[in-house]
């Protein structure tokens, strides 16, 4: 029998996914958004971690946020998107391109119907923040490739208080953005 298993697996073509593990920077003239959230289940509290990277990978800023009364991790997600979001609107992007690596709530995000009230209402107010962009694309993409949003909101959770960095972010993330 193990026999039989590897002369299968030595047939059976390998599939992976080419380039989804990493970071991919956006056409010009996009921006792309990643972001992520830290959750504490016991507290209900939540830190969003956000960073905005132009098409040759330049840090446009970044920032962390926390937040209260978040009742799940995919409440979590979604605040961290729209937080992202509200400080591109702020900081004058128009054309961007979001990406986390929440599926549930990219694919709520990127469909026409409602499913859970307090997850609905944030995603409510992510769509309706696309008035503000020429153009405003979301995607789902693995933590491999979300790892610098992820640091970051765990790192901010750490942090007391909200902070926003233009054309700069944490210096704890340094080495993976410079990776990147």
């Amino acid at each position: 029998m193990v026999e039989e298993l590897k002369v299968l697996n030595e047939k059976l073509p390998v599939i992976k996914a080419v380039g989804s593990d990493c970071w991919r920077p956006p056409q010009e003239p996009s921006v792309k958004l990643n972001f992520d959230a830290a959750y504490k289940t016991q507290t209900n509290k939540s830190c969003s971690g956000f960073i905005i990277r132009d098409g040759r990978g330049k840090v446009m800023g970044s920032g962390v946020t926390h937040h209260d009364h978040i009742s799940d991790a995919f409440m979590a997600e979604g605040v961290a998107c729209y937080q992202g979001l509200l400080f591109a609107k702020e900081t004058g992007f128009t054309t961007v391109e979001v990406e986390g690596d929440s599926r549930t709530v990219i694919e709520k995000i990127n469909q026409e119907g409602f499913g859970r009230a307090d997850l609905d209402s944030v995603i409510l107010d992510i769509k309706s923040m696309g008035s503000f962009f020429h153009q405003l694309r979301f995607k789902h993409v693995r933590r491999e490739a979300n790892r610098v949003a992820h640091f970051i909101a765990r790192e901010g959770s750490c942090r007391s208080e909200n902070t926003f960095w233009m054309e700069d972010f944490p210096s704890a993330v340094r080495d993976l953005v410079v990776a990147e």
